[in-house]
């Protein structure tokens, strides 16, 4: 049995499919009930919320490999350390934690909770993912359908995005094959893109007018300060945007996902044919 965390998120939604079409026992650990059952009508659902202890030890009862992921870059280290300690208790033998890429240089809690992994008894494999193309089809999707635009506080600077399906597709592999274990792998695309050029391919298959508008940090502060994110929040991503985006680290290009999957990584182009409907 695999114990699927966080598994109505892009990576974790696309693991429990993969797991499904494997053939593989699996159970989403979800905190949104409804939502998983809704997701995945057929897989086993349960209860898991990590500020919980209880329900982590009900949800690990039986399960092998543990795939980890925090439900937000800034989720408390403590109760990710607590769910850790409780597999190795629960007899887990692998766990696929979901990090970051660049995450080795920075004092983050997903660092932290890295650390944590490493210390336990338990075979881990860490994924240091770049930046997802999915963001483009969810959090950017609303403004690119009403007003064919998207914002981020950059100007020309390249990212190897990666496909969350490609990311699922490793961290099934992780979880499922040997060879695995104590293994760390970041994870991108084959090729850099910028803002622009992500617009681009957007039109492309769209065949409307989409266009990457780039605004300052007191901008992009204002905006998101008025969705509701939280001031450590917004400090944090601002702080990922200068030592990972504009250093030059997030156009880092690896061939983890070919030598893992033996094919080539997803490309932003057939991302967005994929994905085509959300933008119209």
């Amino acid at each position: 049995m695999i114990l699927v965390t966080t598994p109505t998120s892009k990576v974790g939604c696309a693991l429990v499919r993969k797991l499904v079409e494997q053939g593989v026992s699996v159970r989403a650990g979800a905190h949104n009930i409804e939502k998983a059952r809704q997701l995945f009508p057929s897989v086993e659902i349960a209860e898991l919320n990590f500020n919980n202890a209880k329900s982590v030890e009900t949800a690990l009862q039986g399960v092998k490999g543990l795939y980890l992921a925090p439900p937000r870059e800034d989720f408390p280290v403590e109760p990710m350390k607590q769910t850790v300690k409780l597999a190795e208790s629960a007899g887990v033998q692998r766990i696929v934690l979901l990090s970051a890429m660049g995450i080795e240089d920075m004092d983050t809690n997903i660092r932290c909770i890295e650390q944590s992994v490493e210390a336990s008894g338990i075979d881990f494999t860490h994924l240091r993912i770049n930046v997802l193309l999915q963001n483009y089809s969810t959090g950017s999707a609303e403004a690119i359908r009403q007003q064919g635009i998207f914002v981020e506080p950059l100007d020309s600077e390249r990212t190897s995005f990666v496909d969350a399906r490609d990311v699922a597709a490793v961290a099934a592999a992780a979880l499922i094959e040997e060879g695995h274990a104590r293994q760390v792998y970041t994870l991108t695309g084959a090729k850099a893109y910028n803002r622009a050029e992500v617009a681009e391919a957007i039109s492309a298959v769209t065949g409307r007018t989409v266009r990457y508008q780039p605004m300052t940090e007191a901008e992009f502060r204002s905006l998101v300060k008025n969705l509701g994110w939280a001031d450590d929040f917004i400090k944090m991503m601002l702080g990922f945007y200068e030592t990972h985006i504009r250093s030059g680290n997030s156009a880092i290009v690896t061939d983890t996902i070919e030598q893992v999957l033996g094919r080539q990584p997803i490309t932003l182009t057939q991302f967005a044919n994929d994905h085509r409907d959300v933008w119209l």
